[in-house]
């Protein structure tokens, strides 16, 4: 088997959140055999349940919803718990207060609204069958649900809610075995993780940065029960965390943190393959990570994975967008994935998926071959004509009134709203000491014409490999405007690494995105 990671795109759907890519049968272990289903929700409102094979590179649709307005899924939960009754269920949160229950098959069996919530839901997890924990970007809620109202939407009573002074990047639920109680562990900004206990916090876990991805794992050999929490920053740090709910007050133990020195792209997804011990990250600049853990031999000579040591980077893989989930299938044969714009991949070492387009390999015929090249170059004729009528429509929109004044303007155009998936951080880099800046990164579900950086006081601006833009620095003094980004065709993602020259506050900086003449201006 190739050592090569291959990358397989299955559908497109629209923009897609974080926590809303989930998994509902992973498949055997075998490359070769295994169904896997899977469930996807985005913007528009639509989920989208369906179902797809290793071994091949379609995908069959077991149900989909339809878009609705102010309808936008921000994530989704599916239980697999025996006590669910054997089946599947898929809960989703629907703009600011809705949340839907499907089964398997599309099937709505649940339906809540809750009215009191003053913020949108940003995670939601289930613990079945009536409890269900929510957070928005401050605020944090408990509800206990009665069966007998659970269809009607009604039957709803707050448990317990907490109000977190600094912004929640998100929600896990951990299992304390020693207490026996279910415990909810917030990550946020201000670089900690809150350990709540019914309405109040009853510990907080310093971390060595703002978290942004939580996963947690149970890990138990030689007799040691360990319960860990792994977390990734905005400033590119993955580090696990051993809380032990049996001491009073509780003591966290920092295992490892990877990688020692520097800063990457912010982590925006974990995951982890217990069979195949290995860890997968993925970040925002669209890179997929695979990290290895140490295998070691347990006092019973069997082998175990030894999560106290750090990882070893194993394979990576750039999709070129921002990854919002990483599912990992087939015990670690097949890796899943979502980016910002909607794209549902997957990446295998299978290269049987390579060799079906090949004409010389015994799968296909020269006829379909032939065929599937006349669909190529028609694809390339299509896209060169799109390109041509962008051209022109610029031209037109570009075009003000004639010189006589009789005839009415021509260049009125209008957009719809475009979601913008924009940060501002902070990069610290530990290999030297005044290398410190921060990096704005743009992503539009639409090509970027041009970006135009302002600032008010100097700025230094630093070069960023992932930038292929052609740069117009500012010759006037003035530091209104201080330098044009031109982007080439088809870009939707920008990266600019600034740094400021002065060692005083910045007022501000504004960045204009210019979408075919229409522009949208952002504050930071």
């Amino acid at each position: 088997m190739s050592n090569k990671l291959n990358r397989i795109d299955y559908t497109q759907v629209g923009l897609t959140s974080k926590n809303s890519f989930k998994l509902i049968k992973q498949g055997i272990a075998s490359p070769d055999n295994g169904t896997i289903a899977a469930v996807v929700g985005d913007h528009s409102g639509s989920v989208h349940c369906f179902t797809l094979r290793p071994d091949s590179t379609n995908i069959d649709t077991i149900f989909k919803t339809l878009p609705g307005p102010n309808a936008k899924i921000s994530c989704i939960e599916v239980i697999n718990s025996s006590n669910s009754g054997g089946s599947p269920k898929i809960l989703v949160a629907f703009g600011s207060s809705v949340i839907r229950g499907y089964n398997k098959k599309g099937k709505q069996f649940f339906g809540l609204e809750l009215n009191n919530l003053t913020e949108p839901i940003k995670s939601l997890k289930m613990r079945w069958p009536n409890e269900i924990f929510i957070s928005g970007h401050y605020i944090y809620n408990n509800y206990i649900i009665t069966e007998s109202d659970s269809k009607s939407g009604s039957g709803v009573q707050s448990k317990n809610y907490y109000v977190c002074p600094e912004k929640i990047n998100e929600l896990i639920l951990i299992e304390d075995k020693h207490n026996r109680r279910t415990v909810p562990v917030l990550a946020c900004q201000d670089r900690l993780l809150r350990i709540i206990k019914d309405s109040s916090c009853q510990y907080e876990v310093e971390i060595s940065g703002i978290p942004n991805a939580l996963l947690w794992m149970h890990y138990s050999a030689n007799g040691i029960n360990e319960t860990l929490v792994c977390y990734g920053t905005l400033d590119g740090k993955v580090a696990l965390v051993s809380i032990d709910f049996s001491k009073k007050p509780l003591e966290p133990l920092h295992k490892w943190e990877i990688p020692e020195k520097g800063s990457k792209p912010s982590v925006t997804c974990i995951s982890i393959a217990d069979s195949a011990a290995e860890l997968y990250i993925g970040r925002s600049d669209g890179n997929v990570e695979i990290w290895s853990f140490t295998e070691t031999l347990s006092e019973n000579g069997e082998e175990m994975i030894d999560l106290s040591l750090a990882p070893i980077l194993r394979d990576q893989h750039n999709c070129g967008e921002s990854l919002t989930s990483i599912l990992v299938c087939n015990y670690g044969n097949l890796i899943l994935g979502s980016t910002f714009t909607g794209v549902i991949f997957g990446l295998t070492r299978n290269e049987m998926i390579n060799q079906k387009l090949n004409p010389n390999y015994l799968l296909i015929s020269k006829d379909t071959a032939m065929k599937i090249e006349t669909l190529r170059d028609e694809c390339e004729r299509l896209e060169q004509k799109l390109t041509q009528e962008r051209d022109r429509y610029q031209e037109l929109t570009s075009k003000g009134a004639s010189d006589d004044g009789d005839a009415p303007d021509v260049g009125v155009s209008a957009l719809p709203y475009f979601a913008i998936n924009d940060s501002f951080i902070l990069q610290e880099e530990l290999t030297t000491t005044l290398d410190a800046s921060y990096l704005l990164t743009l992503e539009v579900e639409i090509a970027i014409d041009a970006v135009i950086v302002q600032s008010d006081i100097p700025l230094d601006l630093i070069d960023c490999e992932r930038n292929s833009a052609v740069i117009s620095f500012n010759d006037n003094t003035s530091p209104q405007v201080l330098v044009t980004f031109r982007c080439q065709a088809n870009t939707t993602r920008l990266e600019i690494k600034i740094r400021s020259i002065e060692v005083r506050f910045i007022a501000g900086i504004r960045y204009d995105k210019s979408v075919t003449k229409i522009r949208s201006n952002e504050n930071l």
